[in-house]
């Protein structure tokens, strides 16, 4: 039963090793990071503002957030750096797996909480968008905020806990469609 538990600890680590490490080595591959968030992005940080002219010359659906995620990353290492932005991804991969860990072991065993969580983060999606092949930012910053809206959802049926509203409009804050 400990073994058991060791096996899958060392996987979900493995996973997080392996997605961080794939994050570091890749410059952003993605269209959507080149061309609206990443460039957007890029023309934030080198404005040192957001400008009217940004919204007008480059036109996307997507909302700040994003962006500005990568402007904070910039500001952190002190320079515009693609590989960079990926780390953000791979934060909130990471991320996922704790709230999915967290809200499993609540109502079950650490080793049946363990094994959803490697499941979830042996998701190929989940792992492409954290930073191994694309600059998901936007699509995993919202699957964050689903997940903690279900988790935030089911406890407040479960308990009667307030919150659901303000967790539910974050995720609105992200991402405009999908």
């Amino acid at each position: 039963f400990l073994k058991t538990n060791k096996v899958f600890a060392l996987l979900i680590l493995f996973l997080l090793l392996f997605v961080l490490f794939e994050a570091t080595i890749r410059p952003l591959s993605s269209w959507d990071g080149w061309s609206s968030w990443g460039m957007r992005a890029k023309a934030i940080s080198f404005d040192g503002k957001v400008t009217i002219d940004q919204f007008q010359y480059l036109q996307t659906e997507y909302p700040l957030v994003a962006p500005l995620y990568s402007v904070f990353v910039y500001g952190v290492i002190g320079g515009e750096n693609d590989s960079a932005i990926l780390v953000v991804s791979w934060f909130f991969y990471m991320l996922i797996g704790a709230v999915a860990f967290l809200s499993v072991s609540k109502k079950t065993n650490n080793q049946f909480a363990l094994f959803v969580t490697f499941l979830i983060l042996s998701s190929q999606n989940l792992i492409r968008h954290g930073g191994r092949y694309e600059g998901g930012l936007a699509d995993i910053v919202m699957a964050y905020f689903v997940l903690v809206i279900i988790v935030s959802l089911l406890s407040f049926i479960d308990n009667k806990a307030c919150g659901v509203n303000i967790i539910g409009k974050l995720h609105e804050l992200q991402k405009s469609r999908g």
